[in-house]
């Protein structure tokens, strides 16, 4: 999760696939510290960083990600335009957020409740709890954005 989370900033924040950024990490438990710490070259190789280290705070003026059990931070770069960064941070989250309310009534609709097959519903919770998510992850950038 840490590295998908450190490429999905590298790709928000579109920095080249040649710099090696330094990342930083905030784990929620001790387990995943160890964890982490033991992985820690692995996932620097695999999400091309120069390295990284976990932190009690995430740093500020960086794009970050959310996943079960932590966040990864990246710093933002000379090239990084904040006013367009946030422009597209903010298309996205519209977007995301119409997604998630037509789910809501989609499984607000007992009609489509008593007549779908479960699988299809548990697909459509399982998308909304994925957009949500994301939608969470684009909130914190956008703070971050706008604390800078």
């Amino acid at each position: 999760d840490a590295v998908r989370g450190f490429r999905n900033v590298r790709a928000m924040l579109e920095q080249s696939p040649n710099d090696r950024p330094q990342g930083a990490v905030v784990m929620e438990s001790e387990d995943l510290k160890s964890v982490f710490a033991a992985a820690e070259e692995l996932i620097c190789s695999l999400a091309g960083l120069g390295g990284c280290e976990v932190t009690a705070d995430g740093p500020s003026q960086s794009g970050t990600d959310v996943f079960a059990g932590g966040s990864v931070f990246l710093p933002f770069t000379a090239d990084t335009d904040p006013a367009r960064l946030q422009k597209t941070l903010e298309k996205k989250l519209e977007k995301i957020r119409k997604g998630v309310s037509g789910i809501e009534k989609k499984l607000g609709n007992e009609k489509f409740l008593a007549h779908a097959d479960q699988e299809v519903v548990a697909s459509e919770k399982n998308r909304m709890v994925q957009l949500q998510e994301e939608a969470k992850t684009l909130e914190a950038n956008l703070e971050m954005l706008l604390q800078g």
